[in-house]
């Protein structure tokens, strides 16, 4: 006789590949698991992306670039780039589930479009800075400044 976990597991075994994380079958033709439906985001969630001429970066529906098979936009890569003077191989140290040759794609976009996406850095900056400013003092804040912490 087998336990309830084996059960469940077997269950769900052609739908889904539980070593390695992997969905083989979407949609309503998945098991429950425990009675509660397994649903992973990449079912929920649909996105059209526009290829680009790089090999790895797509346009959403905004036209802004995202690296293929990630939910990173290259801005988000190129930011840590400049902020950090990281190299192609430290971002793939620090973004292992982006492939090498991805983050490489992302930075000649980037160089292909640097004034549009500093623009667009620069904007998301400045928006930050207004709403950091419009936020009221936070708790924290307020006993610092009492204590006379910076």
């Amino acid at each position: 006789m087998k336990n309830n976990s084996t059960e469940s597991e077997d269950e769900l075994r052609s739908a889904y590949d539980l070593k390695n994380l992997r969905v083989r079958r979407l949609g309503s033709g998945r098991k429950s698991f425990a009675e509660a439906v397994v649903r992973l985001e990449s079912d929920l969630i649909f996105m059209n992306y526009i290829a680009t001429d790089y090999k790895h970066i797509q346009l959403n529906d905004e036209q802004v670039p995202y690296i293929e098979g990630s939910t990173m936009k290259v801005v988000e890569l190129i930011t840590s780039h400049l902020a950090y003077g990281w190299s192609p191989e430290e971002l793939h140290f620090q973004f292992p589930h982006i492939a090498l040759g991805k983050i490489y794609s992302a930075l000649a976009y980037y160089w292909d479009h640097q004034e549009a996406l500093d623009d667009d850095m620069k904007r998301r900056l400045e928006k930050v800075d207004r709403l950091q400013r419009q936020a009221p003092v936070s708790r924290i804040a307020q006993q610092h400044k009492a204590r006379g912490i910076k």
